[in-house]
């Protein structure tokens, strides 16, 4: 036997069936009486047939005839009677005219018998129409002949036969349901928290769910105002207006909020609150279930942070490409200016009133490359000499120069640990960075008095360790070296905070340079990182954090180490040939003037690709070539690769306002290629000069 519970129809149309397996006696089994409870009227129907297509044309009248209809298939005689009898007898019976040995009026005796007020309904044939005739005129039976429109006939018969019979009740509820802790039950089983409140705010009943969660049991929750109790102080004004809605009749609220616990816990919660009527329409109680939120939240929280971290990240990694590239134009510029004032000077003579002005310009040029040296630091491009150094001497050597700069009202204090480990660290760099972070942190204390604490130490870097760091430390995790500047000032406000390592960015009326931006450039040169510790009204801490060098390694790294200077000016008489190559013009001409002065000639290319035809056609001519790193069509790079590879014994300069370690990042030769950092004087120039030739003159394999 199949059972097929109508789809249940509700305002928005949703209906739903279920498929039950005949019980012993073929009645309908309460298993299936218990799926659910009906509102409105409904029919039951009992079908009867041995053919699969008869019953499917039964079934679909009965479902379009009754939508709230509850349908049971029987094949069997058998089948048949069971399913007459027990507290679920049909309203209605289809059936075709013979079942298993009984026919036409014998189905109709078994029907009254068993279950008068059922009425009968016939799908017949037509040879079997006289003693369907003879059933409807007793008033035993209805039929409906097989045919093309049987189905459509069989829907109003099925509607016409049930409809002069009393409506049946919806299904009433099964005894579970009525059970008096049937409720208590229910609620004890859910682990959703459930609260349930008088008019007045006080707490009725909870379930266990409420219980666990906040930590009380029901004799300290019955009876509370439940914001008074369990909502912190912020919140209550929000809680009770949700509250005074629903209390009001007002529809169901979703909201989220706060709870503290027994224990002082907070925990999230998203609420789904409604309300229970009286007969009268009026609100009886609020009830609110609740879902414990707070690991959603709390990863909603990371991950905010973290976007944000990325976005700051993100947003200095543009800024550092942008000063980058002002600095690298910014060095080319300066380059013709100072290399153009060396030029006057050189043909001024002593006793010239403009040699001082000269001067001035050269000076100013030299201001200007300190500049975009600190500009290129902040983009992490500047020129780093690496080396083995102890962060405790570095401090040492800077007091007494710390102690001048600052007023008498500041007091600076030293906490160094102990044999510490040294770091691969440019010491000039380092001490950069210590005046500028002393620098700020005087500035934040303004003309108050107050004490800038420098310490360094020991400390261990984990995954944990790295997400509370504006810039992460760079490398594996383990212990390190920090260096701490620590301030007793107001503090940095919450809106200024993200914004403090941005270059030129300052609180006070004008900027002064690049500051905490040049820091954070410094430090990711080293591969260490940055985390601030801010304490809005009682100071800031700046803790930067340096790899150390492990044990029984020397770290010795130079990157742009220092070029010994000429011991003779170079002579005219080999007069070589030396092709100069760089897309400024003021490059150029200032590089070409400056070796002419040296007795050289000079060819010139605009780019790699024009470098590279004047090599073809001058090549055995060319003794030396300079190459600017960053060039169209071709760099640097590219250009030394192509002629190192026509002529292996080629001396290349390659010059740059970056740093020496773009060479083998942008694919420069490894080997025999000298770098020249820009902007560069005559006698710089002219090291490198010496330095390359004198390369080509030793053996393969020593430089």
């Amino acid at each position: 036997m199949r059972a097929c519970l109508p789809r249940r129809r509700g305002t928005t149309g949703e209906r739903y069936s279920v498929l039950v397996k005949p019980c012993r006696g073929g009645s309908f089994p309460p298993r299936a009486r218990r799926r659910r409870w009906m509102v409105g009227t409904y029919v039951r129907a009992l079908i009867c047939s041995r053919n699969d297509a008869t019953r499917r044309v039964m079934r679909r009248a009965c479902a379009a005839a009754f939508p709230e209809s509850e349908i049971v298939e029987v094949h069997t005689r058998r089948e048949f009677e069971a399913a007459l009898h027990g507290d679920a007898a049909p309203d209605a019976v289809i059936s075709t005219f013979s079942c298993n040995g009984a026919a036409g009026a014998q189905i109709a005796e078994i029907v009254e018998r068993s279950c008068p007020r059922s009425s009968l309904l016939f799908l017949g044939e037509l040879r079997h129409e006289e003693e369907l005739l003879e059933l409807v005129a007793a008033g035993r039976a209805d039929y409906v002949l097989q045919g093309a429109r049987a189905e459509a006939r069989l829907v109003a018969r099925i509607r016409a036969s049930c409809a002069a019979r009393p409506p049946r009740d919806a299904r009433p509820c099964p005894r579970m349901f009525e059970a008096p802790d049937f409720a208590e039950s229910l609620l004890e089983a859910v682990d959703t928290v459930v609260v349930i409140l008088g008019r007045d705010g006080k707490i009725l009943k909870v379930n266990r769910a409420c219980r666990e969660l906040t930590g009380y049991g029901d004799d300290e929750l019955v009876g509370r105002l439940v914001w008074e109790l369990l909502v912190p102080p912020e919140e209550r004004a929000d809680v009770q207006k949700v509250f005074n809605a629903l209390a009001d009749g007002e529809f169901p609220s979703t909201h989220v909020n706060r709870w503290v616990s027994k224990s002082g816990n907070n925990c999230w919660i998203r609420w789904n609150n409604t309300v229970v009527r009286g007969e009268a329409g009026n609100v009886l109680y609020v009830v609110g279930t609740g879902l414990d939120i707070s690991d959603e939240r709390t990863a909603q929280k990371e991950r905010a942070a973290l976007e944000e971290q990325l976005l700051q990240a993100a947003k200095l990694e543009s800024l550092g490409v942008l000063a980058g590239g002002i600095a690298h134009d910014f060095n080319n510029l300066l380059m013709g200016i100072l290399g153009s004032a060396e030029l006057i000077q050189a043909e001024l003579p002593p006793e010239s009133p403009c040699v001082e002005d000269v001067e001035g310009i050269k000076e100013a040029a030299l201001r200007g490359a300190q500049l975009t040296k600190q500009m290129l630091a902040y983009a992490g491009r500047g020129p780093v000499s690496l080396a083995p150094i102890d962060l405790n001497d570095v401090l040492n050597q800077t007091r007494s120069l710390l102690n001048t700069a600052l007023a008498p009202s500041v007091v600076l204090r030293y906490e160094l640990a102990p044999h510490i480990p040294k770091v691969r660290a440019d010491g000039a760099q380092i001490e950069q960075l210590l005046v500028a972070l002393v620098t700020n942190a005087a500035e934040a204390i303004g003309e108050r008095s107050g004490y800038i604490t420098i310490a360094t130490g020991m400390i261990e870097v984990n995954d944990d360790f790295r997400q509370t760091m504006v810039f992460p430390v760079a490398g594996q995790n383990g212990c390190h070296v920090f260096l701490r500047v620590a301030d007793t000032g107001p503090g940095i406000q919450p809106d200024v905070l993200p914004r403090i390592f941005e270059p030129f960015f300052t609180t006070k009326f004008m900027g002064r340079g690049l500051g905490l931006a040049s820091v954070a450039g410094i430090v990711r040169s080293h591969g260490g990182g940055i985390r601030v510790d801010n304490q809005t009204g009682s100071g800031c801490s700046f803790l930067v954090v340096f790899p150390c060098i492990p044990d029984g390694h020397t770290g010795e790294t130079t990157v742009g180490g220092t070029i010994p200077r000429l011991s003779e000016k170079l002579g005219k008489k080999s007069s070589p040939v030396i092709l100069v190559a760089d897309d400024e013009v003021q490059v150029r001409r200032v590089t070409r003037r400056l070796l002419e002065r040296a007795g050289y000639r000079v060819i010139e290319a605009q780019d790699g690709r024009e470098a590279l035809s004047v090599f073809l056609r001058y090549g055995p001519e060319i003794s030396l070539a300079i190459l600017d790193l960053a060039m169209p069509h071709k760099s640097g790079a590219e250009t030394a690769t192509e002629l190192r590879t026509m002529r292996p014994d080629l001396p290349i300069i390659v010059s740059s306002g970056y740093d020496e370690s773009n060479l083998l990042s942008r694919g420069a030769p490894s080997v025999g290629v000298t770098f020249l950092q820009k902007p560069f004087n005559a006698d710089s120039l002219y090291r490198a000069l010496r330095k390359a030739l004198d390369r080509k003159t030793r053996p393969p394999g020593t430089g």
